[in-house]
């Protein structure tokens, strides 16, 4: 659905489905009191866009397969392969040029549009006893009712059943009606260019139909295998191995933990070396992941492991000539390139390589990607899969199109060469993986509904983690304003965020003594600043009905702290200070307990967890030769652990996700934690509004709960930075604050948080400037209403815009409401 616009600065459009309701039911989004998230929070749709319960039971018999080497009857009626195509892109229910079909003076609604050469592999559940269809060239602008040469052929165990004559653009429909032999349950279908060359050889199966030997009837129609080699996939080299040549002969065992979950294990008799895929399906949604562990099980030191890829797979995707599309974003590097959108087209024998600064995992680049076999518009179905990485240390991911027909992906640890002792085993990254087949903003759409309802951590009442409205002004005040990191400047500046608003106080990093950047290893609150202790500003805010956010930075120790100078041997630089060592167990376990003991003492609710260090090198510096990665693992292992621990012992204890900002976003982290500040571009007022646009317009694609910090409540600012949370750093302590407009700034988002855990469509690109027009569209498909932002840049020089909306029916009628501040709802 198209609509024009004339833009103002910034506006939102409140799009709801209209009809008639009884006042009971509550059900206007958009009013004042809908705020109630246990009533208005998400809940997984049961739409068009959720997978299929065959897609689904699709993907468990392609594990089976993969891991057990079962082959396993697709729960589809038919699977639908291209083999080969060596011009444009098969199409369904349109040509190859994407015009009707059409052949001769004959149009149809029903079938594949190809271009000769082309291979088309179909495989049957059932035997199969008939084969009909129409076929010829395509009457389109091209080929103009008279170009084009081909012959059709259908081949069964490769032998050719039938050859038409050679067809030209000036044919008819010739007419397929074939008896097949006894027990065919696979049809090749070929397209031949014949001698005089491809020229307009755009070629049509018109209403194809195969007949079951049950007497059904298959219309083979848009309905395609996975794009998954059928193969082990993952690899690892053991004593100088292949796992290719190793497992065969390695004893296999299979393990189901529960209906989604199982364990494959195959285990060397030789050296009681085992590895085991830890797999994970998704009851809802057509993806799985898995972890690799290694363990020795013998009484002496391992063979060396080494080359391991948690993702090591081949996926026949890429058609002809055409690039495969490997879409992504950077990741943060606290300028304007910070969550940019990034495409990266790959041609035949190109490879795209993937690795992160200095071990923190989301730094400069992002562990996330859709890769699409080609570049299509937004509204056009194409097909593709997700490969994301959980691993908060140092990875990397190879994306290579070896040929025409096939892309190779391999991802894992970037350095991975050791032994493993007697009894020792580790872990490796996670790696997930959904196929799609829509067009690709859908299929962003889905994406972040598998990580919101199956990733993102949950309350206790099953729901995905509600954002606060949250006052920090750390930036603005620290060192700046006399007394404001005092008991009683938070103690004033905490009242002011209750009457403003904010349902949370953020205590950034000016509690302990010495404070930021050169206090950070005395985790303990400081004696001048608050006598009795940082629990009295705790009590205050909880007091007050607020929640308390505290910030830590527990894996960097400065030099002259408590923790350098009382436990250097728990310190990668001793006494001078540097890592924290949490890849020793007893290092890991004092510093788990001073944390929980601060966090329940302070009266802590969200754990906030900085980390402004690259660590890559310390763990390289600590490993022994011949355990190459090793301290990375343990380290890796080690931060997991003890932010898992924190969230069993305080249940309803969250952990925010910092590292300069947003530089250890992950797979791993986006299951344990949430990141309330994307990046360090927040930290300055100056920094342009433009900046948080296209941070938003890109991370809301893949990621479904993160946060943002406006510096002013005007509609431009705030806006531009409020998402499904908000962080404000106003000036609420400053005699020119405007504290009316403050508050309906908050008042706003928190009834539009509920749209923000809905679905995300981008309908503007996000580009570096301020001279576009950027929007996007929130829509929740169970409330049949959303919101759409627009926001025409300061220096932009467009007054209108044409806008495709989604999600929308065009055949229903809908209230629209524009708002281009804060005036009250008409």
């Amino acid at each position: 659905m198209r609509y024009n616009f004339i833009f103002t600065a910034c506006f939102i459009l409140l799009l709801h489905l209209s009809f008639e309701v009884s006042a009971q039911e509550k059900s206007d989004p958009f009013a004042s009191d809908s705020t109630n998230f246990s009533i208005w929070g998400p809940r997984l749709p049961n739409d068009e866009i959720m997978p299929t319960a065959e897609n689904v039971k699709q993907i468990q018999s392609w594990l089976t397969e993969v891991f057990t080497g079962e082959k396993v009857e697709s729960p589809l009626p038919f699977t639908l392969k291209l083999i080969r195509q060596d011009y444009n892109t098969l199409k369904f229910d349109q040509s190859c040029m994407e015009t009707p079909l059409r052949i001769g003076s004959k149009s149809f609604k029903n079938g594949l549009g190809t271009h000769a050469n082309s291979e088309i592999l179909v495989e049957f559940n059932e035997p199969i006893t008939r084969f009909t269809a129409q076929v010829g060239i395509d009457n389109n602008y091209n080929t103009k009712g008279t170009k084009g040469s081909v012959q059709f052929v259908v081949k069964v165990q490769d032998k050719e059943l039938l050859r038409t004559s050679t067809l030209t653009g000036k044919d008819e429909p010739y007419n397929i009606d074939l008896k097949l032999p006894d027990e065919t349950k696979t049809l090749t279908l070929i397209v031949d260019t014949t001698n005089d060359g491809p020229s307009h050889d755009q070629s049509n199966w018109c209403e194809p139909r195969a007949y079951g030997v049950s007497g059904k009837v298959y219309p083979i129609i848009g309905t395609q295998s996975l794009p998954f080699e059928a193969k082990i996939p993952f690899s690892f080299k053991y004593g100088g191995v292949s796992s290719s040549e190793l497992l065969p002969q390695w004893t296999f065992e299979k393990k189901n933990n529960s209906p989604l979950q199982t364990d494959y294990s195959w285990t060397d008799p030789k050296t009681g070396f085992r590895v085991t895929a830890k797999v994970r399906i998704f009851e809802r949604f057509c993806a799985a992941d898995w972890v690799l562990y290694f363990e020795n099980l013998s009484d002496k030191d391992s063979l060396l492991l080494e080359n391991v890829q948690t993702l090591d797979m081949k996926f026949p995707i890429g058609i002809g000539s055409q690039p495969v599309c490997v879409h992504t974003l950077n990741g943060d590097s606290c300028n304007q390139f910070s969550w940019l959108p990034a495409l990266y087209p790959l041609k035949q024998g190109e490879t795209k390589t993937f690795i992160p600064l200095g071990g923190r995992s989301s730094n400069h680049v992002f562990p996330f990607w859709n890769v699409q076999n080609r570049n299509a518009d937004d509204e056009e179905i194409s097909e593709g899969f997700f490969v994301a990485i959980g691993w908060s240390g140092q990875w990397k991911t190879d994306f290579k199109r070896i040929d025409e027909t096939n892309l190779t992906v391999s991802g894992g640890m970037e350095t991975l060469s050791t032994f493993l002792h007697s009894k020792e085993s580790i872990r490796t990254p996670r790696v997930l993986l959904m196929p799609w087949k829509t067009d690709r903003l859908t299929s962003q759409v889905l994406f972040r509904r598998l990580l919101m309802f199956e990733y993102a951590p949950k309350m206790s009442n099953g729901l995905p983690q509600q954002l606060l409205f949250v006052g920090q002004c750390f930036d603005r005040y620290y060192r700046k304003r006399p007394n404001w990191e005092k008991i009683e400047g938070q103690k004033q500046y905490a009242q002011k965020l209750a009457e403003t608003g904010c349902d949370a106080h953020w205590f950034d990093a000016a509690w302990f003594p010495v404070g930021f950047p050169n206090g950070v290893g005395n985790w303990f609150s400081d004696p001048e600043n608050f006598p009795n202790g940082v629990e009295e500003l705790g009590k205050t805010v909880h007091d007050l009905g607020m929640k308390f956010v505290l910030w830590f930075e527990p894996e960097r120790v400065a030099v002259n702290t408590q923790i350098a100078k009382e436990y250097p041997q728990y310190v990668l630089g001793g006494k001078n200070g540097g890592l924290y060592k949490l890849h020793d167990p007893e290092a890991r376990t004092f510093l788990t307990d001073l944390l929980l003991k601060r966090i329940k003492e302070f009266g802590v609710d969200v754990y906030r967890n900085d980390f402004n260090i690259d660590p890559l090198n310390f763990w390289k510096q600590n490993d022994d030769k011949n355990r190459q990665g090793i301290t990375e693992i343990r380290y890796v292992e080690g931060h997991y652990e003890m932010w898992n621990r924190f969230r069993s012992e305080i249940p309803e204890l969250w952990i925010d996700n910092c590292a300069s900002g947003g530089r250890r976003i992950d797979l791993e982290t986006t299951s344990i934690s949430i990141p309330l500040w994307r990046s360090d571009t927040c930290c300055w007022s100056d920094h342009p509004e433009e900046w948080d646009q296209t941070q938003t317009l890109g991370l809301a694609q893949y990621l479904p709960i993160f946060s943002c910090c406006a510096w002013d409540s005007s509609p431009y600012t705030f806006r531009s930075a409020a998402n499904m949370g908000a962080i404000i750093q106003y000036n609420v302590l400053d005699d020119d604050y405007n504290s009316e407009e403050a508050k309906t700034s908050i008042q706003e988002a928190k009834i539009y948080q509920k749209f923000w855990y809905g679905d995300f469509y981008p309908l503007s690109d996000a580009k570096v400037g301020e001279t576009d027009i950027i929007v996007w569209q929130l829509h929740r498909s169970d409330l049949e209403a959303g919101l759409i932002y627009v926001f025409r840049q300061r220096q932009s020089p467009f007054t209108g815009r044409e806008l495709s909306l989604r999600a929308v029916d065009p055949d229903s009628l809908y209230r629209v409401t524009i708002k281009p501040d804060y005036s009250p709802q008409k």
